[in-house]
């Protein structure tokens, strides 16, 4: 099953154009006097019979083919296929805005700034200019800099249910996992809020260092953290992440608290009693075991394994499988 690029949280479905495709055996002339006469057309992506871009012709392509003394009578019975190079960019339309921007910036000086081809399945369906390209990313990440948390500078829930929204529904293995951190608020009072920021800290860092590269990473808010990632074993290393993180929060507790495994602080009802060191609850949805086809029918799923994840002592990984959680 493949897996899926989570670098991205904005794809380049929405600012795709049809372009103007034409077949390997269209005559290199026609373009060439038509293209003068539509200055917004700059190239032209050249499909197999296949539907397959094989190639690119660009203007200036067509005016050196066809310039100076003997360009046009050496070319006028040229096809497209003769004068079109087969150095241009072909990307799947769910790639992401970052990863097409990336590959469009690698290319040489000289073909910077060509149009990119736009494919499903292997076939041409349309292009995406780099203008387009580059004032979309700016948008995304101007979005992106207004959602982020001012604490862990992680993404916040416009982008996490967004990305989580270009999940459902995909054939691929993705796992969203939602972190809560047990015995947050008995802490925080018992340590101040100096102690709570850098708890919560010490999560995102963990998430950071545990999860692989290309995971998303989002901070809902106060102790809750999502993140979505591609893997076959989700579980284990959440298991790690726990690990992890008791490592990386000991130090912040007192000797005395560490030694008994417990501070005493006041429930919400105001009443004083023991609280175990904080641990990890973790709701686990996996794309490969279960398929929800809206975010109202994955947000019941999800909210029905944190709360099973809560309700248990120590950490606790809770896991959506087929409409049922196992634990």
């Amino acid at each position: 099953m493949p897996t899926i690029s989570l670098s991205v949280k904005l794809d380049i479905s929405r600012i795709l154009t049809p372009g103007h495709p034409v077949s390997t055996n269209a005559r290199a002339v026609d373009l060439y006097s038509e293209a003068p006469e539509d200055s917004e057309v700059n190239e032209y992506f050249v499909i197999d019979k296949d539907g397959r871009p094989c190639g690119i012709v660009t203007k200036r392509m067509l005016a050196s083919a066809f310039g100076g003394l003997y360009g046009y009578s050496m070319h006028s019975r040229s096809s497209v296929s003769d004068i079109m190079s087969q150095n241009f960019i072909s990307v799947d339309e769910g790639s992401s805005l970052t990863d097409t921007a990336s590959k469009a910036m690698s290319r040489s000086a000289s073909h910077v700034y060509d149009a990119i081809a736009v494919t499903r399945d292997g076939r041409y369906i349309g292009q995406i200019t780099i203008k387009d390209l580059l004032l979309s990313l700016k948008d995304a990440m101007v979005e992106a800099a207004c959602d982020v948390n001012p604490l862990t500078k992680l993404p916040g829930n416009r982008m996490i249910d967004s990305t989580i929204e270009q999940l459902l529904g995909r054939d691929c293995a993705w796992s969203v996992a939602y972190i809560d951190i047990d015995n947050f608020k008995a802490f925080n009072d018992a340590y101040g809020f100096a102690a709570g920021d850098q708890i919560i800290l010490d999560v995102a860092e963990c998430m950071k260092s545990c999860f692989p590269g290309g995971t998303f990473l989002g901070h809902v808010g106060g102790d809750d953290f999502v993140a979505i990632f591609s893997t076959d074993h989700a579980e284990e290393l959440l298991r790690r992440l726990c690990l992890s993180f008791h490592e990386k929060i000991l130090p912040l507790y007192t000797e005395e608290d560490r030694k008994r495994g417990y501070i005493i602080s006041k429930d919400r009802f105001g009443t004083e009693r023991a609280f175990p060191i904080a641990t990890l609850s973790i709701a686990l949805m996996s794309g490969t075991l279960t398929h929800p086809s809206s975010m109202k029918e994955f947000s019941k799923l999800i909210a029905k394994a944190k709360k099973k994840a809560k309700a248990s002592d120590g950490d606790a990984i809770a896991l959506v499988k087929e409409d049922r959680d196992r634990k």
